[in-house]
């Protein structure tokens, strides 16, 4: 159950020996996510080269996803990343309405404020024992 994020700056030297490396991993049973996707160095051709199985989507876009045309950019990368067959996580989500729109829009999977603050190893095991 670990998975390894992974930023787009990673694969601008040696991707070869670097996917390499990852498919030695995947075939042990490790994930991937493509961390922050849509800053930095954003490329679709990573998510066509290189095995992910999450696209997080960094939560610049969150922030603003009342406006209609970063609404729109939002459903097109969840569109492409589940055209690709990846699962998608939207990272900051802070609020109920973040979240709503969210689900329209098919997201899978959520991180941030909404759901807890940071917690320690021990508080987060109370965490997630009291939801189970």
């Amino acid at each position: 159950k670990i998975d390894f994020e992974i930023t787009e700056s990673l694969f601008l030297n040696d991707i070869d020996e670097k996917l390499k490396i990852i498919y030695k991993l995947k075939d042990i049973g490790f994930t991937f996510s493509l961390d922050d996707f849509g800053t930095g160095y954003s490329s679709l051709s990573y998510l066509k080269k290189i095995p992910f199985d999450y696209v997080k989507i960094d939560k610049v876009f969150i922030d603003d996803i009342e406006d209609s045309k970063n609404y729109l950019f939002l459903n097109s990368i969840i569109d492409i990343s589940k055209r690709f067959g990846y699962k998608t996580i939207a990272e900051g989500v802070e609020t109920i309405t973040q979240l709503e729109k969210l689900k329209q829009l098919n997201c899978d999977q959520y991180q941030g404020y909404l759901c807890s603050k940071p917690l320690k190893a021990s508080e987060f095991e109370t965490f997630f024992n009291s939801r189970t």
